[in-house]
């Protein structure tokens, strides 16, 4: 884990660089390897974010295709941000952030079936939400689950499908 700003340290004023609004803990994004197969903040270097990612309504736009794993935003600039600048359907031979996502939210689903009776009309509002309690929360670390954002995704799609 490594320390970025959200504005481009290089655009920013020396107040800016130190404040904590601006600074978030991010991955190291395949840090090491050739550019292309960099993700996060190491792909994205010094360019412009459009997409602040503090700001929940912004990230309430972030989609996930659930058969692919793949990250995506009806937004074009959101999506540009999530494509482009940093990369985060990386799938390369050492691996696949698509392919981890999807995975991630396989177990989690057959985790749900398995204590649902595997009956996905048995889960309910409560369950749901109860199973998106614990993914939005942190572990003894203070770290989420990997990946966690898929499946908090799914999960508040269920729950407003459920209505």
């Amino acid at each position: 884990m490594k320390i970025e700003h959200w504005l481009p340290e290089s655009q920013c004023s020396e107040a800016e660089k130190l404040d904590f609004k601006n600074m978030l803990a991010v991955c190291m994004g395949n840090a090491g390897k050739p550019y292309d197969c960099t993700t996060c903040d190491t792909h994205r270097q010094n360019k412009y974010l459009k997409i602040n990612p503090l700001d929940k309504h912004l990230i309430q736009k972030i989609k996930y295709h659930t058969r692919t794993g793949e990250i995506y935003s009806d937004d074009a600039q959101i999506n540009d941000d999530l494509n482009n600048t940093l990369n985060l359907n990386y799938e390369g031979p050492d691996f696949s952030l698509c392919l981890n996502r999807r995975n991630v939210l396989e177990v989690c689903l057959e985790k749900m079936n398995k204590q649902r009776k595997d009956r996905p009309e048995d889960w309910n509002q409560s369950f749901l939400r109860k199973m998106l309690g614990y993914y939005e929360s942190k572990d003894n670390e203070g770290k989420y689950k990997e990946y966690s954002g898929i499946i908090i995704w799914y999960l508040k799609a269920r729950l407003k499908s459920d209505c």
